[in-house]
């Protein structure tokens, strides 16, 4: 069977990511449960926004950056229709830097610059916000209490640990950056 647009249901991520996944896994009623409902794509007019191209991201100083992610409502559908509620990267210390898709990060060749991630996915009481899709913890690197020496390992005190209540785990990953593996956002960082 021949799937088309029709039978998957997109998942944006942060940072210009997404995740389309089918709706024949069940998917179908999830996707009819999404607060405020679900737009019928071949009723958006197309080719309406302007293309956004992203300015440098600012610096904290020279060659330093202090870049987190938030959830903020931005403008994506055309004009006239509802904001999208969107988790994007921006300078912590610009709040007018958030942006989906981000701003871009400028280097110059052997001159290193440093980065400092930071998870800003909090509510208006700080505590962090819940992720949108479900996370078990029995996988690879979902065990963050083990530490250094204890990760990638269930943890020995339950054969199978409650829901993953923690903040959203996030690994960003820099296209055109040439750093090391462990800087390069693979999934088990």
């Amino acid at each position: 069977m021949k799937r088309t647009r029709r039978d998957f249901v997109k998942i944006s991520l942060a940072a210009g990511s997404a995740v389309f996944l089918p709706l024949g896994f069940g998917l179908k009623k999830a996707a009819a449960q999404v607060p405020g409902g679900t737009l019928n794509l071949s009723s958006l007019p197309k080719y309406m926004t302007r293309l956004f191209v992203p300015p440098a991201m600012p610096t904290s100083v020279p060659r330093y950056y202090e870049i987190a992610v938030r959830q903020f409502a931005q403008q994506i559908l055309p004009a006239g229709l509802p904001k999208t509620t969107v988790w994007g990267y921006g300078s912590a210390n610009h709040p007018g830097s958030f942006h989906y898709p981000t701003c871009s990060i400028e280097a110059t060749h052997d001159q290193p610059i440093r980065v400092k991630w930071i998870n800003g996915l909090m509510d208006g009481n700080r505590d962090y916000l819940p992720h949108l899709l479900p996370v078990d913890p029995t996988l690879h690197w979902a065990n963050p209490p083990g530490g250094l020496s204890g990760r990638d390992t269930k943890p020995t005190y339950v054969s199978t640990p409650g829901l993953y209540t923690g903040p959203v785990p996030l690994v960003p990953h820099l296209h055109g950056a040439h750093v090391t593996d462990e800087s390069d956002g693979y999934p088990e960082a």
